[in-house]
Order: structure tokens, then C-alpha cells, then sequence
């Protein structure tokens, strides 16, 4: 298995998957934050997260990742999400940082490991051409806890990796539209081969990645890995007592 450029896109502060690639040359992670937890169409203060970028930048150093250039992409994207009593606010006030959005580029010298992370970055409100370039230069999809927009799809000029934690879910919701990857498949398996090449499973708990022979295959293997999980919680769990004689109740 060879994935030598990893797109993760809803990554937030999940920055430890870096270490179940290896030989991954290179990441490319996308959030909406620290502008907005749920989207990057608007600011809302009780959705800006003050301390993202700290720690992202904390966890990448842990890592060996140290910061090589910070860019701001869209330098006038405030003025199209602030209303106007923000917009009068913060002209006297300090504007929130990386409320733009911004490309953080991250080197691991040991490693040789690249990280470029767009923050506050929403594919469906933003027009990005390093993202796109860097999309189509993409060999795997990397999908865990969320689902990105199909608006990424547009970019992917040649079948890739499509990699999927097991702390996913990646059954239909009847509630939601075709405007995520994971329903856009379950709805259109037909051209499923257009984008993805081959199908891998990882369990969450391990990193152990395993090959699947189809979308069907990998929805199977997930499901086994979750029911393992559940099995061992269920006979692994502990049990404490107050004193032996609470013990020996239970056990005789």
C-alpha cells in the first residue's frame, strides 16, 4: 500500500493519525476552525475556538513538526462574514486571529514529513487555488469523524486511496442530502470507481490498516472492528471493590 499524500479534511485537533503513516510525504489537513466549529460561512463568537491553533501547533511540535510558514489566503474574507455590528466593533477592537483563511506549513526534519494545514478554511465558501492544486496532487482520502463536502470530488482528477476509521459512521442518514462524500456513495455506488481506487479500513484503536475489496467490503470490515471493540470492552472491564469482603460477595 503506498499513500504518499494524505487529504484529511475536518482534521481539527486530530493530529495523532500522523503517526499511523510513516512514509506519508505529505498531509494535507482542512477545518473550519478556529473561525467556526460547523462551518466557514460565518463568526459567531461562541464557535470561534481561541485555542486551536495552539494546539495543533503544541501537538505537531510534540511530533517533531516544527512551523515553517504561516499565509493568509484571503485576506479580506472577514468583510464577507461579519455583519455590521461586527464589522463596527472591530474597528476599534483587535480582529480574532486566523479568522482568514490561512495555510500553516509544518516540516519534520527526522521524518522528512510535510504538513500544510488550511485553517478556517470551507471548500463550499472559499476559493482556494493552493488547496485545489494541492487536492489534485492528493493519492489518498483519509476519513475519520466526519465526511467532507462533495465539493472536493470536483478535484480529484484520478482514481485515489480512499482510508476510513473505524470511528465513523458511514451509514445514510435519510434526514441528510447527497452534499457529503460518504452519502454521495451510498447513493451513487456506480461511480464510486471514478474516484476511489482501493479501499482501506483502519482500526482506530491500533492504526491496523487493512484492504478491502469494495465499498461493501470495507462497510463489513468496519463493522467487524467496531463489534470486536465492543466484545473486549465488554469482558475487559474493570471492576473495583471497596474492600475483599464486597469481593468475595460477588464471588461466591
Amino acid at each position: 500500500m503506498s499513500f504518499n499524500k494524505i487529504l484529511y479534511v475536518g482534521c481539527g485537533t486530530n493530529i495523532d493519525i500522523i503517526s499511523h503513516f510513516p512514509n506519508t510525504k505529505e498531509f494535507i489537513f482542512v477545518d473550519s476552525q478556529p473561525l467556526n466549529k460547523f462551518n466557514g460561512v460565518e463568526f459567531y463568537e461562541p464557535f470561534y475556538q481561541h485555542q486551536f491553533i495552539n494546539i495543533i501547533l503544541s501537538k505537531l511540535r510534540i511530533l517533531g513538526f516544527m512551523i515553517q510558514s504561516v499565509s493568509t489566503l484571503d485576506k479580506k474574507y472577514y468583510k464577507k462574514i461579519f455583519t455590521l455590528k461586527q464589522r463596527i466593533y472591530y474597528l476599534f477592537y483587535n480582529k480574532p486571529q486566523y479568522i482568514n483563511p490561512s495555510l500553516l506549513t509544518f516540516y519534520n526534519t527526522k521524518t522528512k514529513q510535510e504538513v500544510r494545514y488550511y485553517v478556517s478554511t470551507d471548500i463550499n465558501y472559499t476559493n482556494i487555488l493552493p488547496l485545489y492544486a494541492d487536492i489534485k496532487s492528493c493519492d489518498t482520502l483519509l476519513i475519520s469523524k466526519h465526511s467532507p463536502s462533495i465539493e472536493y470530488l470536483k478535484y480529484i482528477l484520478f482514481p485515489i486511496n480512499f482510508v476510513g476509521y473505524s470511528d465513523t459512521l458511514y451509514y445514510i442518514n435519510s434526514n441528510d442530502d447527497d452534499k457529503n462524500i460518504i452519502q454521495y456513495f451510498h447513493r451513487n455506488k456506480k461511480i464510486i470507481s471514478k474516484y476511489i481506487l482501493d479501499f482501506y479500513a483502519i482500526d482506530k484503536e491500533n492504526g491496523y490498516i487493512e484492504l478491502c475489496s469494495s465499498y461493501e467490503d470495507f462497510i463489513d470490515v468496519i463493522d467487524r472492528i467496531r463489534n470486536e471493540f465492543k466484545l473486549n470492552n465488554k469482558y475487559n472491564t474493570t471492576i473495583s471493590f471497596e474492600s475483599k469482603e464486597d469481593l468475595e460477595n460477588v464471588l461466591f
